[in-house]
């Protein structure tokens, strides 16, 4: 036969092991706490990454959006040039006197570009126009670039003698057109 000799009293033992148990509970609620905070801490270096990512994009996004407003205006600006050549090409083609050639080009002109001086040679007229503008004086160049000897049977030459800028931003564009003489003198019309 066994004896048996508690020497420790059952509610003392149930109190160490319920100590124990605590202990444990505290243990995995610690770990579980840590867990927690590293989660959230790595929640917030990758929120931290995505942030400079899309700040980034946004950067890039704007630059393109730039890029695609400037070729928007340079498209729109194209299709007016393109739009002007085929008219000074009509007006050419149409095989006009030079009072009505002159007068249908300066029709193409914008409200910024004017003639300022019209004057006659020996060898042709010499014209002064002046442009409000950069965007008036290729406007009135594209024109004039367009008139040449080779299209308009009476005009040998279209010159563009001189370009000076005042401080106003207004041009003066002195053009010298050359008009071809018929063996009477007169010119050719």
């Amino acid at each position: 036969m066994r004896l048996k000799v508690d020497l420790i009293p059952k509610g003392t033992i149930r109190i160490a092991q319920t100590n124990r148990l605590i202990k444990r509970m505290k243990l995995v609620a610690y770990a579980l706490v840590a867990c927690m905070i590293a989660a959230v801490a790595v929640l917030v270096l990758v929120r931290g990454g995505l942030e400079v990512r899309l700040a980034a994009v946004k950067r890039e996004v704007a630059v393109v959006d730039e890029q695609l407003s400037e070729l928007k205006d340079r498209e729109m600006q194209l299709s007016y040039e393109s739009l002007i050549l085929s008219k000074v090409a009509l007006i050419v083609s149409q095989r006009k006197d030079f009072r009505r050639i002159i007068s249908d080009v300066y029709s193409l002109l914008t409200a910024d570009t004017w003639v300022d001086a019209l004057s006659f040679t020996d060898d042709g007229v010499l014209m002064t126009y002046k442009a409000d503008g950069v965007g008036s004086y290729r406007k009135l160049d594209l024109v004039l670039s367009q008139l040449s000897g080779d299209k308009i049977d009476w005009l040998e030459s279209v010159k563009i003698n001189q370009v000076s800028r005042a401080s106003n931003a207004v041009y003066s564009i002195n053009v010298d057109m050359g008009i071809i003489k018929t063996k009477s003198g007169e010119a050719k019309k």
